[in-house]
């Protein structure tokens, strides 16, 4: 355990670095189905991915997310993973004050800390598996019409699923912030890099939001265009075209991390409702700031339809059983242990202290949680283990029970 105690570890994975006794890392949620047959070819096909400069604009790339994600190549950014596009967005576009239901990825705070931007936090619930609801989120917003309109937050994050405890949040939940956003003139960041995994991506995706905003502007242009030549049949001035600006702004994060097994590769990416947002982010940015092998890959990942699809329903699959069979082992120790109904390919749970250590000693990794803000100081000890192979997730429930056992 002292091995254990000396590894301060603030995300997941970071126990495997520094600990060579650990052989199942259970604290990252990687994609168990590792690196896809078409990226392995990509990544071995040219040396020259290698050797040649990369494209500093990610033409390639980018005009693949497009049409992938039914959005204009120049909407997209592409970045050396998903922190690198959240570290630009603070620093890129002047964010002062950021609001994060917590907890949640510490990356968002600290990206702001360190661009000089203040972060305002809105706990939410175990009784609602730690998403952020409707309830919470009015109260809050009656709250601001006391504070100075210089104290109000120019950007809201929403991580959809949450993380730790994986669930979606509710569309009408997103609605009611999207309407504040626009109402206060504030940002919209939702992080969706676990949205992946879930069967119903497509429906409930923030980027429908931009897609129809998208098509309102495209037949907004066509009008005014038409309406501009019949004005320059009869010799009067052409008519300005309307600001297609509709609201303050959407970015959507995803990650080829977490869903093609590429954590290495290092490859993220941004869809903005406005194409002078993307521009700005990509200036932010060192050039050559994707390599060559990442930029294949994501591009090779994209056409993986059939692996994406297996992927989906393999992880529902097993999250279910896991659950089942994790909360059966918690309850033998004792009832009051609890785990969170979950929509992503991870679990949190409660479970006694000093779990994470005993794990480690016995070669497994699970994530504490208890460095999460929302989590931190409170009297549960919170856990999360990813959903790995059927076979890792019955070795780590075997080794789960042991030490339960112990403690």
């Amino acid at each position: 355990m002292d091995r254990y105690k000396k590894s301060t570890a603030s995300h997941g994975g970071e126990l495997k670095d520094t600990d060579k006794n650990i052989k199942y890392d259970f604290s990252v949620n990687i994609n168990p189905l590792g690196l896809p047959e078409g990226v392995k070819t990509a990544l071995l096909e040219k040396s020259s991915i290698y050797t040649d400069y990369p494209d500093p604009y990610c033409i390639q790339l980018r005009d693949s997310l497009a049409e992938k994600e039914g959005v204009r190549p120049e909407q997209i950014v592409c970045g050396s993973g998903a922190s690198d596009i959240i570290y630009r967005i603070c620093g890129a576009l002047d964010i002062k004050r950021a609001l994060i239901p917590v907890p949640a990825f510490s990356e968002y705070e600290r990206a702001l800390r360190l661009n000089g931007a203040a972060a305002e936090y809105i706990y939410t619930s175990p009784d609602d598996g730690f998403a952020l609801t409707d309830e919470l989120f009015e109260k809050w917003a009656h709250e601001q019409a006391a504070r100075d309109r210089r104290d109000i937050p120019d950007a809201v994050f929403l991580c959809d699923p949450t993380n730790p405890s994986g669930r979606l949040l509710e569309p009408g939940l997103i609605a009611g912030v999207y309407d504040w956003c626009r109402q206060n003139g504030a940002l919209l960041i939702a992080d969706e890099c676990f949205l992946e995994f879930h069967e119903k991506r497509n429906d409930i995706t923030l980027l429908n939001i931009i897609r129809n905003n998208n098509k309102k502007i495209y037949s907004e242009n066509i009008k005014n265009e038409i309406n501009n030549a019949e004005i320059r049949k009869t010799d009067g001035a052409p008519a300005r075209l309307k600001e297609s600006r509709g609201h303050s702004g959407i970015i959507v994060i995803n990650a080829f991390t977490k869903i093609y097994s590429m954590a290495g590769l290092r490859l993220g990416y941004a869809v903005c409702s406005h194409e002078e947002t993307a521009s700005r982010l990509s200036r932010y940015a060192p050039h050559w700031n994707v390599s060559g092998p990442a930029q294949a890959a994501g591009a090779a990942a994209i056409k993986e339809k059939a692996y994406l699809e297996k992927t989906v329903r393999y992880i529902k699959k097993e999250r279910m059983r896991l659950s089942a069979e994790l909360s059966s082992a918690l309850a033998e120790k004792n009832s009051s242990f609890k785990i969170f109904e979950s929509d992503a390919n991870y679990i949190l749970f409660t479970a006694p202290a000093g779990l994470a250590e005993h794990m480690a000693d016995e070669g497994i990794a699970i994530r504490d949680c208890g460095n999460y803000e929302g989590l931190a100081g409170r009297a549960e000890h919170f856990y999360r283990v990813a959903v790995r192979s059927e076979n890792e997730d019955d070795i780590m429930l075997e080794t789960l029970r042991r030490c339960l056992g112990w403690l």
